[in-house]
């Protein structure tokens, strides 16, 4: 069986609360994250945390990948990665104000 890359938007969260949640979800599939954009939509600044769970839905100091890190008001931020999600795993998404930050993963399908 040939393996395949899609590449395209993986997912896409915005939290409406400050507790962590998962923004990507690797359910039946396996993604490689690529690329992550996340927009400050809201009045004033933002901070976020990431997460990745590579066999659930643990979000915490064992599992957190970037923590606090601010966006000011209106901007953005990209990172270029590369995070392998397996079958079962996730990324988690937090921010420090509810509402304000939209989280987008693009990368690869695997399948």
């Amino acid at each position: 069986m040939a393996t395949t890359f899609e590449e395209k938007q993986l997912a896409q969260a915005r939290p409406t609360g400050t507790s962590a949640e998962t923004g990507l979800s690797a359910s039946g599939s396996r993604f490689i994250v690529r690329q992550i954009w996340i927009m400050n939509t809201s009045g004033g600044a933002a901070s976020y945390d990431l997460y990745h769970d590579d066999d659930g839905t643990t979000y915490g100091n064992a599992t957190r990948i970037a923590g606090r890190k601010s966006i000011a008001t209106s901007d953005y931020v990209i990172l270029n990665t590369y995070i392998p999600v397996a079958d079962g795993g996730a990324i988690g998404v937090q921010s420090t104000v509810g509402s304000a930050l939209v989280f987008t993963f693009y990368g690869a399908e695997v399948t």
